[in-house]
């Protein structure tokens, strides 16, 4: 591990990475001279689109301003080391809580507007965490598995913040490695599930597709949200399985419904970058399609944002192979992340969903609304699809019906539901369906 310098300001340098193994060396020395720390790790979770989108010249550039600002701010008090390819780790040598978080807060505000290289002002995100010792832990090895912990909590944020280490964290960790040894059995067990929500359009009152929801019927948690288990799904490679096993469900899920409704539907599947970059993949889809005789017009695969930024020149010519073969390409979660409106013509989408934290919003954020009503104007105009997902309330959707968005999913008409209830005998594309609170 090296201490950055003033004078160690070269490309080589932040493009070395380094394992936090190394780093207990120098968090040991350091304790020899300060009884009381903080550890800070600080991610930098924008700074691989920027690598893909401009260069990695604009990648190392951004880096050192980051590490430029940051080092101004703790001046004498600590030192930063590098960990990783968008990760810094600082020590900080302040007990008192209020200053750190003084210290904390005037990193995050330095970056609260874009920063300039080149040509360019670049919007940087950082991520930030907070352990403590001796407070958190008095032995060195609890404290470096805390890191990690706050670690990879706060990589999971997407704008400029940062949170202390807690009990929830860690209690969420111990489960998390839980689920990471039942995982595995989870497929052979029957245990995953498929869900279903509506997408209504409120336009002529009447459900136009659904969106398939993986849910995990953990043997005795009961049902449990992707949210707590699709990373372990990705780090550990079972998600191109379990991808593969709700594909081959929806898909003949599709071709029953079809038979007994005689209705022509579609559903949405969430495809992951691993699945993506699969070479299987394409081959599987096809023989899938054609075993079900499902055609690829009655699928839309939703891509989360995060991966369209950091996609690859292979995944994005997949997404490109998938659009011309007939399938939908959406983008999920739009509006939260790094929104940047040349997604709308530079990628290969056919739509993209408003993510319910944008919409929770509206209608009482001005500015919010003004961006929202035009984002909506301009992809229409482009001919784009736009779904806003996490309506619960009966004045969004009158906001969103006042802006041309007429097609809803959230609370507010379904809830998810198992999909034996796509069979109800008074199924018909309505049998389901909520009536609408509208005039």
């Amino acid at each position: 591990m090296e201490i950055i310098h003033d004078n160690e300001m070269s490309s080589d340098l932040y493009n070395i990475d380094y394992s936090l193994e190394k780093f207990k060396d120098v968090f040991c020395k350091n304790l020899c001279e300060h009884n009381e720390c903080s550890i800070i790790p600080i991610h930098i979770s924008i700074l691989k689109h920027y690598n893909y989108l401009l260069g990695y010249e604009y990648g190392d550039r951004i880096l050192k301003k980051v590490i430029e600002k940051i080092k101004y701010r703790i001046e004498e008090n600590g030192n930063m080391y590098r960990f990783g390819g968008s990760t810094l780790l600082v020590i900080l040598n302040e007990s008192c809580k209020q200053k750190i978080i003084g210290i904390v807060e005037t990193i995050i505000k330095d970056f609260n507007e874009p920063i300039k290289i080149k040509d360019k002002e670049l919007k940087v995100f950082l991520n930030i965490g907070i352990v403590h010792y001796p407070e958190d832990s008095k032995e060195v090895h609890t404290i470096f598995k805390y890191i990690e912990i706050v670690l990879d909590g706060v990589k999971k944020k997407y704008k400029n913040t940062y949170r202390f280490l807690n009990h929830k964290m860690v209690q969420k960790h111990i489960k998390k490695c839980q689920y990471e040894k039942e995982i595995l059995n989870a497929i052979n067990n029957g245990e995953f599930k498929i869900y279903y929500q509506s997408i209504v359009d409120i336009s002529n009152k009447s459900i136009c597709s659904f969106e398939a929801l993986l849910r995990w019927n953990h043997p005795k948690d009961g049902i449990i949200m992707p949210l707590d288990f699709i990373d372990i799904l990705e780090s550990s490679g079972i998600i191109i399985d379990v991808g593969k096993f709700i594909f081959k469900e929806v898909c003949n899920e599709i071709k029953n419904i079809k038979k007994l409704a005689k209705r022509d539907i579609s559903v949405s599947i969430n495809v992951s970058e691993c699945q993506l970059l699969d070479d299987t993949f394409l081959e599987f889809i096809d023989e899938t399609l054609d075993k079900t005789e499902v055609e690829a017009k009655n699928i839309n695969l939703e891509i989360i944002e995060r991966s369209m930024l950091e996609s690859t020149e292979k995944t994005l010519n997949v997404l490109k192979e998938l659009k011309s073969r007939g399938f939908g390409v959406i983008i999920d979660d739009f509006g939260t992340k790094y929104s940047a409106l040349n997604y709308l013509c530079n990628f290969p989408i056919s739509g993209f969903k408003i993510d319910k934290f944008f919409i929770e919003k509206i209608p009482n954020s001005y500015k919010e609304a003004i961006v929202l009503k035009n984002i909506i104007q301009l992809a229409k105009e482009l001919g784009i699809d736009v779904v806003a997902e996490g309506v619960e309330r009966v004045e969004q959707l009158e906001f969103l019906q006042s802006v041309n968005c007429n097609k809803i999913q959230g609370f507010i008409f379904s809830k998810p539901f198992p999909c034996e209830e796509l069979y109800k005998e008074k199924f018909d594309l309505g049998g389901i369906f909520v009536p609408l609170p509208l005039n």
